[in-house]
C-alpha cells in the first residue's frame, strides 16, 4: 500500500480514473444514495477538481469526500487498477485544512483517543442529558456501553499444562477489547491457552489511529503510530494477532503506506483457524456478518465461514454489506449510515437467525444497535462457548 501523501504524485494517480463507473456498482454509499458525488468515481473527481483550481473546497464539496465509509469494496472492482480508497485517505489528508466546519466528534477525536477511559467515563454521564440535542439534530443517539481498564495495563497469561508450550502469542487488543468490550479478550486468552499458547498482553498499547487516518488527522496518528511500532518493533520475533480487523489493516498496510513501516499483524479469524484444538459442536444457527475490513482489506472471506462450520454453526446470511459504522467518526452522513443499518437488519430478519456473529468489535457495536448487544458475538466468543461445553 502506498498513500500518496505528495500533492503532485496523488493529482496524476487520480487522473489515472477512466470514468467507466464500474466502482459505483460495489458502493454502498452510492446504492442507498444514488447520487454521483456519492461514488467513488465522483469523490475521486470532486479532489482532483480541488488539487487543480477548477472546484472551490467548500463545506458541500468536502462533506462529499467525507461522505465515503473506507469500506474499501470499489478497489477490487477498479478495471484500471486505480488505488480508490488510499486515494480518498490521502485526499482527505491534503483536503482537511480547507474544511473549517468539520463536525464535533471530528475536532474531538484527538482527546478522546488519547485519554480513552476518561472520555468514555464523562461520555457515560452527559449521554442522558444529551437526549434532546439528538432528537433536534436528526442524529440517532448511539448507546455509550460500560467502560474499563481491566486490561490497560497488559499482563502474560499462561495455560495450566504439564507439558511444554506449543508457542507465544501477542495480543494486540484495540481500543474496543481493551476497553469496552473486555470480555473478548478473555474469551481469546481462554481459547489460546486451551490450545497450549501463552497470550502476551503488552502494556502502553495506543490506538491504531485509524479513525483519525480516516479523517485525515496525521498530526495526532504520527504520535500514536510512533507509540505502537516502538512497541510491536520488540516483539517482532513474536506471532502478533489482533481481534479487530481495522487494526491489522491499519497497523500492517496503512502504516507502511503513511510512514514506510508496517507490522506484520494476523487477523484473529485466521489465527483461531489455523489451531489445531478439539472444541464441541454447538448445532446453532446463526447470521454471519462479514466485515467491510476483514474481506476487501485483508482479504478473509474464508477462514470466518470455515471456523463456524468446524464449530457446527448452520450459517444464514445474504452479502457481505457494509454495516455503516464509520459515519460515526468519519462524517455526518447519518442518513446513510441509518439506511446501511436498516439493510442489515432486514436481512438479519429475512434469514431467521436469532443471534448475530462477526469478527470485528467495531460492527459489533453497530449490530448491538440494530438488534441488541446480546444477541452478537464476535468468533472468538462462540469458539470459546464451544471449548467451554467440551469441558
Amino acid at each position: 500500500m502506498s498513500l500518496f501523501t505528495e500533492r503532485e504524485q496523488l493529482i496524476k494517480e487520480l487522473k489515472r480514473c477512466i470514468l467507466c463507473g464500474g466502482c459505483k456498482f460495489e458502493c454502498p454509499t452510492y446504492h442507498h444514495g444514488q447520487r454521483e458525488s456519492l461514488s467513488p468515481r465522483g469523490r475521486l473527481r470532486i479532489i482532483l477538481k480541488i488539487l487543480t483550481g477548477e472546484l472551490e473546497p467548500t463545506d458541500e464539496a468536502l462533506r462529499r469526500v467525507y461522505s465515503c465509509f473506507l469500506c474499501g469494496a470499489c478497489t477490487g472492482r477498479c478495471s484500471a487498477g486505480v488505488q480508490i480508497e488510499e486515494l480518498l485517505i490521502a485526499g482527505r489528508i491534503s483536503l482537511r485544512s480547507n474544511w473549517q466546519s468539520r463536525p464535533a466528534i471530528d475536532r474531538a477525536l484527538p482527546f478522546l483517543l488519547k485519554h480513552r477511559v476518561l472520555s468514555a467515563s464523562v461520555a457515560r454521564k452527559v449521554h442522558p442529558l444529551l437526549k434532546g440535542v439528538f432528537k433536534r439534530l436528526g442524529i440517532p443517539q448511539p448507546s455509550i456501553p460500560p467502560v474499563t481498564d481491566l486490561f490497560a495495563r497488559g499482563g502474560v497469561y499462561s495455560p495450566h499444562l504439564a507439558t511444554g508450550l506449543k508457542g507465544r502469542v501477542v495480543l494486540f487488543g484495540g481500543c474496543a477489547a481493551r476497553y469496552i468490550q473486555p470480555h473478548l479478550i478473555s474469551s481469546f486468552i481462554r481459547v489460546l491457552n486451551a490450545a497450549g499458547y501463552e497470550v502476551v498482553l503488552p502494556p502502553g498499547e495506543a490506538c491504531c489511529g485509524a479513525p483519525l487516518i480516516e479523517t485525515g488527522n496525521m498530526k495526532t496518528v504520527e504520535g500514536f503510530a510512533e507509540k505502537n511500532l516502538s512497541l510491536l518493533r520488540r516483539l517482532s520475533t513474536e506471532t502478533i494477532v489482533t481481534l479487530c480487523p481495522t487494526c491489522a489493516l491499519t497497523l500492517s498496510r496503512r502504516y507502511e503506506g503513511l510512514f514506510g513501516e508496517g507490522v506484520s499483524v494476523i487477523d484473529s479469524a485466521v489465527f483461531l483457524n489455523s489451531l489445531d484444538i478439539h472444541t464441541d459442536r454447538l448445532n446453532a444457527t446463526a447470521y454471519y456478518h462479514q466485515p467491510c475490513h476483514a474481506r476487501y482489506g485483508l482479504g478473509i472471506k474464508d477462514e470466518p465461514i470455515m471456523i463456524l462450520e468446524k464449530l457446527g454453526i448452520n450459517i444464514k446470511g445474504g452479502p457481505g454489506d457494509c454495516c455503516g459504522l464509520p459515519a460515526i467518526t468519519s462524517n455526518n452522513h447519518w442518513g446513510l449510515s441509518e439506511s446501511l443499518k436498516d439493510a442489515k437488519k432486514t436481512d438479519f430478519e429475512a434469514s431467521g437467525a436469532t443471534v448475530m456473529v462477526t469478527g470485528c468489535p467495531g460492527c459489533m457495536y453497530q449490530l448491538g444497535n440494530i438488534i441488541g448487544e446480546e444477541r452478537v458475538l464476535h468468533i472468538v466468543e462462540v469458539m470459546d462457548e464451544a471449548i467451554t461445553k467440551e469441558e
